[in-house]
């Protein structure tokens, strides 16, 4: 019979998540599980083939439980569900989706889209209101990244959020610029809501 794998944790500050016991001292795992706590813990030192390698002393060390966030943001992905789908796309190809999105909508209206990365293109820079502009001249488009923390728009885009060369950076945001210090058509993190408050509620 293969003997167990214990390995013994002493002198620790152990947060265990039980409201009747929250903290502990000393944690025993027996062949990856816990197989008990404080007292119970340390009655493993007895048990037999455990020698000193299998007992660690801590040193009064913090030990939490593994941190596991699962989560959906189920507005933003019903939203999506309406707009293009760029996750993955090529600069070309994102141009491509944008200009048969245009063709197909009356001028005026908007055109939006989600999940574009810029660190899968060949050329990695940001995109550009100027490029949106000559695919959908007629239609403003705002264009969040995958990352949810950046936006693109075009020069309707832009006029339809009153944005000028005058408008400031907001508090915790930026607007993106050229050389000249226009707005480029770049939106990050505060500044996103520059443009996509400006975006018709869905029907």
């Amino acid at each position: 019979m293969t003997k167990p794998s214990i390995h013994i944790l002493r002198d620790a500050k152990i947060y265990t998540g039980d409201k009747d016991h929250p903290w502990a001292e000393s944690l025993t795992i027996v062949d990856g599980k816990i197989a008990g706590l404080d007292a119970e813990a340390l009655a493993w030192q007895d048990a037999p083939g455990v020698e000193a390698k299998n007992i660690e002393d801590m040193g009064g060390a913090l030990i939490i439980p593994g941190l596991i966030d699962s989560h959906i943001h189920l507005m933003w992905y019903a939203r999506s569900l309406r707009q293009l789908q760029l996750r993955g796309l090529s600069r070309a190809d994102l141009h491509a989706e944008v200009a048969a999105r245009a063709a197909d909508l009356p001028p005026g209206e908007w055109i939006t889209g989600r999940g574009w990365d810029q660190n899968i293109w060949a050329d990695d820079s940001f995109p550009t209101r100027e490029e949106l502009d000559r695919v959908a001249p007629a239609h403003p488009v705002a264009l969040t990244a995958k990352s949810g923390h950046a936006l693109v728009a075009n020069s309707a885009a832009l006029r339809a959020a009153g944005i000028t060369d005058a408008t400031p950076d907001p508090a915790d945001g930026k607007l993106g610029r050229d050389a000249h210090g226009r707005p480029n058509g770049m939106f990050f993190e505060n500044a996103v809501p520059l443009i996509s408050r400006q975006v018709p509620d869905l029907p």
